[in-house]
């Protein structure tokens, strides 16, 4: 349910109600009875809301998550950098055979960096 999501993604980027509406425009009056269940908001405030999560409307909507947004929400949830996201993602487009080329470069990346950190 879109009001269960928004809650949800709000929580996530740590934003409270007061600060989700100042930075979107959307009154704080409207926004609290969508994320109470009491009106469905507008698609042009679905909209806004996802480009400002930078989410698909799907994800808003509770639809199953794309790709894309998968890979978003594990780098934001792990904290990763644009780097280490483009990694994740390079990793989730390759097909078995390259995550396991992947997986196994980067654990002897790993083991190299472990051994010689420690000495």
């Amino acid at each position: 349910m879109i009001k269960d999501n928004l809650k949800k993604i709000r929580e996530e980027r740590g934003l409270t109600k007061r600060e989700l509406c100042e930075k979107t425009g959307i009154s704080e009056r409207a926004y609290l009875t969508y994320e109470f269940g009491e009106r469905e908001p507008k698609i042009g405030v679905i909209q806004k809301l996802a480009d400002f999560y930078d989410v698909s409307i799907d994800r808003l909507l509770g639809r199953d998550e794309s790709r894309s947004d998968y890979i978003q929400r594990l780098a934001d949830e792990q904290g990763l950098d644009s780097s280490q996201r483009s990694l994740l993602a390079a990793f989730c487009y390759s097909d078995e055979a390259g995550r396991d080329k992947l997986m196994k470069a980067l654990m002897e990346v790993y083991e190299h960096k472990k051994k010689n950190d420690e000495t």
